[in-house]
């Protein structure tokens, strides 16, 4: 049907990488450095204690409920999660999927956010009152 330098034309053959097992003078590809990171993993534990006081007043009941609730409460850093995920372009430079090594990673790293509505953002505490009657 087609010959590789027609199909080499229509841009129809996947590109090589230099030092692969084919090897052309077209390589465009090269081989990501060594030591580089991949796509990070959301790691997480949250934990809420929450304990309930009853109170009868004029034949009603009244539930107080305190509470505390921790975020990330082993502070496990967290990399790679929207807007700040590594670019897929081939760049080589720190914030792409073959120039990021550990110690450039910071750029992408999740950064504490208002409230505690951050996923996987640093450890935080809310305390809180559920008044039930």
């Amino acid at each position: 049907m087609f010959t590789l330098a027609q199909l080499q034309q229509l841009g129809a053959v996947a590109p090589c990488i230099a030092g692969g097992s084919i090897n052309s003078p077209n390589c465009t590809l090269q081989f990501a450095p060594p030591n580089q990171v991949s796509m990070g993993n959301l790691r997480d534990f949250d934990l809420k204690l929450a304990w309930t006081y009853k109170i009868e007043a004029y034949s009603h009941i009244i539930a107080f409920q305190p509470s505390v609730g921790f975020f990330n409460l082993f502070n496990m850093a967290n990399f790679d999660l929207p807007p700040n995920a590594l670019t897929g372009g081939l760049t080589g430079t720190a914030g792409s999927i073959n120039g990021t090594t550990p110690a450039t990673r910071i750029t992408n790293r999740v950064g504490a956010g208002t409230g505690v509505f951050n996923l996987g953002a640093p450890r935080a505490m809310e305390f809180g009152l559920s008044i039930n009657f």
